[in-house]
């Protein structure tokens, strides 16, 4: 009896567990394509892996691939297409907070906002 007791317990436990919750969250789509731009000019092109920061003239100030998770977004940069001048303010790979508020694309204190220019640049 407790053999059979156990195992309707067993089988309860293992057919109430829902996953409907984790499947949503690896099903969801990439928030972060498209291009995103700061008040400033400068542009920020996300494809499906990689990340594009655009200076305000157009040039390329550096590039890499990129994950996130559900608070931060982990670059590891391009040195060959890069250009920054200090190289420090950019480990490799680098981690920034980020988060979503309407429109806007906070990362850490700098909020983008999406624009509808060309992913071709």
């Amino acid at each position: 009896m407790r053999k059979l007791f156990l195992t309707v317990l067993v089988a309860f436990l293992l057919l109430s567990c829902q996953t409907d919750d984790m499947e949503n969250e690896t099903n969801k789509p990439n928030p972060f394509i498209g291009t995103w731009e700061v008040d400033n000019g400068t542009r920020y092109i996300f494809n499906e892996n990689t990340v594009t920061n655009y200076k305000p003239n157009g040039d390329i100030s550096w590039s890499g691939t990129y994950t996130y998770n559900n608070t931060h977004l982990t670059v590891t940069t391009n040195y060959r297409d890069t250009i920054l001048e200090n190289l420090d303010l950019y480990p490799n790979p680098f981690v920034w907070t980020y988060k979503f508020e309407d429109d806007w694309l906070v990362i850490g204190n700098t909020r983008l906002v999406k624009t509808l220019i060309a992913n071709s640049l």
